[in-house]
């Protein structure tokens, strides 16, 4: 009898092991967390924004009017991109400038973040397409740049950046040109009870190096600056920013071809900003 017992209880003792291993086993896989999706090697960025005027380095390019603007731009691989970003713009003929249809920029380059360093570098190109031609012997106004614009996070609250553009023909006047600016943007506490709502403050101090036109005339360096708050909740932000330049009203003319285009200046924006892939999840 205790021979047959034995064996019975063997038997019972197996039945229940076998039984029991793939539960184990399930409650393995459930332990061990699955791996993170792979990011998408393409992701493609666009927006558009509404602002009360179209303001650049400290010189207005829609003669004190409405500016409705917007981009498109493909990620590739976390590190390279390509662009368009179009405005409306309104240089009018009777200062004797070009009047084109609007502004249409052209750019791309290699853009990655390291922890809380990003680096970015690349080259645009302005065109503006319709240029209507009032002044004998006048010349498109298309040209382009190369940049380098590095940004660093220094906690949840500080964001420092930087901005070197360098072109040798400056709105297509022969002129050598180079801006170099910093940036400083600030995290402001939430918006109680609308914790949703992230809140800013941020200002750019900026030069606008500019040499001698292939006419012979010198055109003159000037400061820029900005300074401006701002809520973003969800895709869109709201900005409120007040813009202004060294450029006295001669110096302005000799720049932009308007005398008052280069005086200090309030300006008001409404943006949307997405992803493919944010709008995906």
């Amino acid at each position: 009898m205790s021979g047959r017992t034995n064996t019975l209880l063997s038997l019972f003792a197996g039945i229940l092991l076998s039984a029991s291993a793939p539960i184990a086993y399930a409650a393995d896989l459930a332990a061990t967390p699955a791996p993170a999706p792979a990011t998408p090697p393409i992701d493609l960025a666009f927006g558009m924004k509404l602002a009360n005027d179209y303001v650049f380095r400290g010189i207005d390019q829609s003669n004190g009017h409405f500016a409705a603007q917007g981009y498109v731009e493909a990620r590739i691989l976390d590190f390279a991109y390509l662009g368009a970003w179009t405005s409306n713009v309104s240089f009018p003929t009777a200062y004797g400038l070009t009047n084109p249809a609007a502004e249409v920029d052209l750019y791309g380059g290699l853009r990655h973040t390291w922890g809380a360093l990003t680096l970015d570098v690349g080259a645009l190109y302005y065109e503006y397409p319709n240029q209507s031609y009032p002044l004998p012997g006048q010349v498109s106004i298309n040209y382009y740049e190369v940049y380098f614009k590095p940004t660093y996070v220094i906690n949840d609250t500080f964001t420092v950046g930087g901005n070197l553009f360098v072109t040798n023909n400056y709105v297509n006047t022969g002129a050598g040109g180079t801006y170099l600016s910093g940036t400083l943007k600030a995290n402001l506490p939430p918006l109680l009870p609308y914790k949703d709502i992230a809140t800013y403050i941020s200002g750019e101090v900026g030069e606008e190096f500019l040499g001698t036109a292939r006419t012979g005339l010198d055109l003159p360096s000037y400061t820029t600056w900005n300074v401006g708050i701002g809520a973003t909740w969800n895709v869109m932000t709201l900005d409120l920013r007040y813009s202004g330049s060294s450029l006295s009203r001669g110096e302005c003319t000799i720049v932009s071809g308007v005398p008052n285009w280069c005086g200090n200046r309030f300006i008001a924006s409404l943006a949307i900003d997405t992803t493919l892939l944010t709008l995906g999840k």
